[in-house]
């Protein structure tokens, strides 16, 4: 069976991608290219329990991990994650429920396409957990040479929308804490440096200038074109 050829699309929030994941699929559509979109963020599933019982009952949260109490919940994962046996289960677990759930998702909404368009994936996953550890860095690296990691499809293109914290806070206004995108603008930025087939491009430009960049990233992969490959 013929696999569509993955882009998928990352950043910290606020950065754009779900804009630019339309409007690459739109641009695409109207060629007459087969390709559908996904939002692509990893939910839990058999681990969702777990995960909150763990959550409640161990780190002691509340709330959204990403809003206002981010600094103090933050501070006591990076305690209770500085094990490294507590931090290789918990992330194994989570990116193998992950890549199970995802592969079965490419499968069934693929089928026929050229293309495929993921607004996130394994990328934004691994940006989450490393974060939560002690040496963020350090961790992002470790993560994506895991075993779990490479159950998933690599992109064809990966395409990093990169701005400033402050703008994507800005942008974003939902309550996410500023220091919950401070510190994976920094990983994200790491993860396009180390990633086959990774572009970093400025989301601070206009919507249009962003997706006239990713227009000629593509073109340049394909070779002008976009049609159906083997």
């Amino acid at each position: 069976m013929k696999l569509p050829r993955l882009i998928v699309f990352a950043g910290i929030d606020g950065s754009g991608k779900s804009t630019q994941a339309d409007l690459l699929r739109m641009r695409l559509q109207s060629q007459g290219v087969r390709v559908a979109s996904l939002w692509g963020r990893r939910v839990p599933w058999i681990t969702k329990w777990p995960s909150r019982i763990f959550k409640r009952c161990i780190l002691r949260e509340s709330g959204k991990s990403d809003g206002g109490g981010y600094v103090a919940i933050s501070r006591r994962r990076k305690g209770l994650l500085r094990y490294g046996i507590v931090r290789r289960l918990w992330s194994n677990a989570l990116l193998l429920e992950y890549a199970v759930l995802m592969q079965y998702r490419l499968l069934t909404l693929g089928r026929g396409l050229d293309y495929l368009i993921l607004d996130r994936y394994l990328g934004d996953a691994l940006v989450d957990l490393a974060a939560a550890a002690p040496a963020p860095a350090v961790e992002l690296r470790s993560l994506q040479a895991c075993l779990a990691a490479r159950l998933f499809r690599a992109p064809y293109l990966l395409v990093i929308v990169d701005l400033p914290a402050e703008m994507g806070w800005e942008r974003k206004k939902d309550g996410t804490s500023l220091e919950y995108l401070k510190d994976r603008r920094p990983l994200y930025l790491a993860l396009g440096a180390s990633s086959r087939n990774a572009r970093v491009l400025d989301g601070t430009l206009p919507p249009e200038a962003v997706s006239d960049a990713i227009n000629q990233l593509l073109a340049q992969t394909t070779g002008g074109s976009t049609h159906a490959h083997v």
